[in-house]
Formats: C-alpha cells, sequence, structure tokens
C-alpha cells in the first residue's frame, strides 16, 4: 500500500493507491480479527456482543426493511395479540375499543423507522378485518356497522356539521320531537326504542339497555354470558336490528313509508334467520322453529 502526500492546494490531501491485495485481506481477515478480539472488547467496556441481525428497543438493526420476511415478527405479533383476547368473546364495540386503543399502535413504533412493503400491509390489515368481522353478517352491513362506530353515518347532526343540512332539519324522521343524533336514532327514540323490548322478549330476556352505541352493544352481547354460539347470535340479531332501523329511517325520508314496530321485529327474526342459515351449513332449521325460540337454535353456531 503506497501513501502519497499532495500539497497542490492550501489544505493537505492524503492519496492512497490500495492494490487489491490489501483489499482482499481487510475483507477476508479483518471480519475474523474483529470476531477473535469483539469479546474482549464487549467485556471491556460491559457490553454484549451480538451478531447482525439483532433487536434493539424492538426493532431489527440489519434487515432489510423491503421484504416481507423483515416484518413478518410484527404482523405474527399482531396475530398472537388477537389471538390472546378470543375475539369471540367481545362485543362489536369491545373489538373496536381494542383495536383502536392497543392494536392501531402497535405497528406505529415499528413505522416511525421503517417503510413497510404493500404485502406486509395487507396482512396486518386482514388481520384486523378477521379480527372484527363477525361470520354471519353480510358485509353491506359489517361496513354500515363499522361507520357507526366510527359515527360517520349520514345521520342529520352529522349533515348539519358538515354543513350539507340547516339547523331547521335537524328533527327526527320518526317526529318525536327530538333532534337526530345517533345514540337517539338507534337507542333512545320514543318510535325505534320500542322495539328493543321486543327483540329482547323474543330471545326470553328482560333488560334495560344504555343508550349509548359502545355501552349498549356490550350489554345486548353479554345476554347470553360467555357462550360462543349465544355470542354470535346476539351480535348477528343486534347488527340486524339497527340496519333494520337505518332502512326504515331512509324510506321514511325519502319514500314517505312508515312501518309498524312490530313489522320491523318481524323483518329482523326474518334476516338474521337467513344470514345464519346461509354461514352455517348445521343450521337447518326451519322459521318457525327460528321464530318460536332462537336460543334453541345457537348451539349449531360453531
Amino acid at each position: 500500500m503506497k501513501f502519497t502526500k499532495l500539497r497542490s492546494r492550501p489544505d493537505n490531501f492524503l492519496h492512497c493507491r490500495i492494490k487489491k491485495c490489501a483489499l482482499m485481506f481487510c475483507s477476508d481477515v479483518l471480519p475474523l480479527l474483529l470476531w477473535f478480539y469483539f469479546p474482549g472488547v464487549g467485556v471491556v467496556f460491559a457490553s454484549v456482543v451480538q451478531v447482525i441481525p439483532f433487536l434493539y428497543l424492538g426493532l431489527p438493526v440489519g434487515g432489510d426493511a423491503r421484504k416481507i420476511q423483515f416484518w413478518l415478527p410484527l404482523v405474527d405479533k399482531i396475530r398472537a395479540r388477537l389471538s390472546g383476547w378470543k375475539c369471540r368473546y367481545l362485543s362489536m364495540g369491545g373489538r373496536l375499543v381494542l383495536l383502536k386503543s392497543v392494536l392501531s399502535s402497535m405497528p406505529v413504533y415499528f413505522l416511525s423507522f421503517f417503510k413497510a412493503p404493500s404485502a406486509s400491509d395487507t396482512a396486518m390489515s386482514t388481520s384486523y378485518n378477521r379480527f372484527l368481522r363477525v361470520k354471519p353478517i353480510p358485509l353491506k352491513v359489517n361496513l354500515f356497522m363499522w361507520r357507526l362506530f366510527l359515527n360517520r353515518l349520514p345521520t342529520k347532526d352529522n349533515l348539519h356539521r358538515r354543513g350539507v343540512l340547516d339547523a331547521s332539519g335537524l328533527l327526527c324522521a320518526t317526529s318525536c320531537g327530538q333532534e337526530e343524533t345517533l345514540d337517539h336514532l338507534f337507542f333512545q327514540c320514543n318510535m325505534y326504542g320500542r322495539i328493543w323490548p321486543l327483540i329482547s322478549g323474543w330471545l326470553g330476556f328482560e333488560a334495560v339497555f344504555p343508550g349509548s352505541v359502545d355501552l349498549h352493544s356490550t350489554h345486548f352481547s353479554g345476554l347470553g354470558g360467555a357462550s360462543k354460539s349465544c355470542n354470535v347470535l346476539l351480535i348477528s340479531i343486534w347488527a340486524a336490528v339497527l340496519f333494520t332501523i337505518w332502512k326504515d329511517r331512509n324510506n321514511r325520508i325519502f319514500k314517505n313509508s312508515h312501518a309498524t314496530i312490530e313489522a320491523l321485529a318481524e323483518q329482523v327474526k326474518f334476516h338474521t334467520f337467513w344470514w345464519l342459515k346461509s354461514s352455517f351449513i348445521l343450521f337447518d332449521f326451519d322459521y318457525s322453529v327460528w321464530r318460536a325460540n332462537p336460543l334453541n337454535c345457537c348451539h349449531t353456531l360453531v
């Protein structure tokens, strides 16, 4: 290796002519020397010597963030957390609370340092969707439920907040005299609120339900205890009630049609029956049996 000192400018430069053999020595022998002396250096500095790739503060050091394998530990951690929570025993409101407060923050630390490939992002989103979605409920109704929990439905108070509707058009479509908010429309309205005692009586329960969406979902889905099949049944019925109320509200506004509460309750029973029948092979009951005693049919929901 030949060194030449240059003084062509006021600053001093060092020109190195490195031969190929020197480069080969550095690339072959130097790692062995470092590997031999690193344990001693670690003892001197009271440090731990690790091999790349390794984790530092929860982040992988030495990996390639462009590869899917780099993100597999995070995806596996999310799936393990979802499995540990046993989502089948949680209400829709409980699932959303967990997703918003905990799971949505898990990838933030990773994503603040690395850019995830689209395949890893899709895997995490799929895990979220499987955790939230209930099998018998159709996709259209699941999307409706998602918007409902986020308070993104076009209720009159939301339309007024967006500047679409003026203050004079905020009254509920049932002519109850109250402003139409999400909680009022589905749980507190003098008209639509009467459907919940009818449905709970049909199920064989007597209960007083809260007036907010999160508490109402937790209370209603917990009527059957810790049974997985009862939980699926009650969540499906709860979603059917909300979707039926929303459709009737739109019919009142745009078609000027007025269905009775008893008719809406029958629609809930009918829709839920076909949702379950199309999702579970063992659910082979007649509609008359289902209508007479729905809880006796829930043991097939596995």
